[in-house]
This record gives C-alpha cells, structure tokens and sequence, in this order.
C-alpha cells in the first residue's frame, strides 16, 4: 500500500472518510484527518494493500465516535476452530452484533489448502503403492533366479513352509530398512526445510518460514503402514517359491 501510495516512514497523509460527514449548509462535508506514518509492515500477502493500522483515538476522532465505542471488534482465538461455540456464547451477550469470521473472509484460501492436502495424500498413497509393486517385482525375480538354489534346498530337506518363510522375511527385512530410511529423511528434511528451501534458492520473504509441526503418532501410523504394506506384498512371491518343484527344476539344471 504504501508503495501504491507514494508514501514513506515520516510522510504524512489525508484520510477522508466519507460514510462520517458532516451536514453543513454548504452540503455534505466527509471527515478528515492528517495522519503521519510511522512504520511500514509488509506480511508479504494480499493483506498488504488493504489493511492499515492507527490508535483507537484517532480512529475514533476521524470516524466522529464516541470515547468508548468501537465499529469492529477482533478477536483471536487460541483454538480457531472452536468458532461456532465462542459466537454462540457471544450472541448471547452481544445480541445486536454481526459476526464475521475467518471461515467467510478466507474461505476459498482454507479450501485451497484442504484441496492440497487431499491430493497430497493421494500422491504418498501412489508413492507406496508403486513402492510395493517393486518389492512384489523384485521378489518375484529373486524366485525366478533363485529356483535351482530353493530346490536344493528342499532336496536337503527344506520345507514349502520354510522357502515361504525365507522369502517372506527378506520381503520385510527390506520393507524395514526401507521405511526407517525414508523416516529418518523425512524427519530430517522436515525440520529443516526452510534450510533447505534458502539453500536450492526457494526460500519465501524475509522474515517468513514455512511452520513445521511434527507428529510422532502420525509419523508412527504412516511407518507402521508401510511396514505391514512391504509384508503384504511378499506373500505373493513367496508362495510362488513355495510351489517350486525340485525335480521338474533340476531336470534342467
């Protein structure tokens, strides 16, 4: 606004207010007032071209109010979600008040971002699937290559069971260290992205980081998933290597 403005720190400048004018017999005189600037802020949002700040005297001076009156009221909430029970509570005390909140001045904003977050979640959710096609892929070509060793191994005695086993416990082992290493740099990233944003040159205004909040239940869900994931996708192949016939594939050994 100021640079729209023309303005600096120091300047001064007219507000006229026309919805508080005066009648005068020359006609309809609006309210004005000198005002100088004392600082300028910058949130780097759309906010910056419509939103000023002066003290409650000189508001209530231009917009010709009484000391102890006020055209709007503000008020931030510890748990922004809890808006229906605080204008519920409100309406009770402050009857002849309208109330506006976040949900009706930013909503299309918050809607963008649940938007986001949904296919945000889709996207992680194609992520592990093509994760468990690989484990799938990768054991069934273990079994593939692997089918001379599997029927020595149960010429000597070994068991379907036990080839199932096998292969089902290098699946997990894999889907294990897999998970731990993608959760140990997402944890890693996580905390560091604004870091990590300045240094690939991304990095938002001066001032201003993304916020991080880390949840360890979620965190615990989403490895916890994987896991049981990576042990879904062996069964599959390892069944596949407990049907191996040693002599049908000896044959040709």
């Amino acid at each position: 606004m100021s640079r729209k403005l023309g303005v600096s720190v120091g300047d001064k400048l007219r507000v006229i207010m026309p919805n508080a004018s005066t009648y005068t017999p020359l006609g309809r005189v609006p309210s004005q007032r000198l005002f100088k600037v004392a600082a300028i802020y910058e949130t780097g949002s759309e906010i910056d071209m419509a939103l000023a700040f002066t003290s409650g005297a000189s508001l209530q001076r231009v917009l010709k109010l009484d000391k102890n009156t006020a055209p709007n009221l503000s008020v931030s909430l510890h748990e922004p979600f809890e808006l229906d029970e605080f204008i519920e509570a409100s309406q009770r005390i402050l009857k002849d008040y309208n109330y506006s909140d976040w949900r009706s001045t930013q909503g299309t904003l918050f809607a963008a971002v649940a938007m986001e977050k949904r296919i945000m979640s889709m996207l992680l959710a194609l992520i592990v699937l093509v994760a468990v096609f690989n484990i799938v892929s990768a054991l069934t070509m273990m079994v593939s290559e692997k089918q001379g060793e599997v029927a020595i191994l149960q010429t000597l005695g070994l068991t379907p069971s036990q080839v199932q086993k096998v292969f089902m416990v290098q699946g997990l082992y894999n889907g294990v260290i897999g998970t731990a290493i993608g959760a140990f740099l997402g944890v890693i990233f996580s905390l560091y992205i604004n870091e990590l944003l300045a240094l690939v040159g991304l990095n938002l205004l001066a001032g201003i980081e993304l916020p991080v909040k880390f949840d360890i239940l979620s965190l615990v869900i989403i490895a916890f998933a994987s896991i049981a994931m990576s042990f879904l996708a062996t069964l599959y192949p390892a069944r596949k290597a407990a049907k191996v016939k040693p002599a049908e594939v000896l044959r040709y050994e």
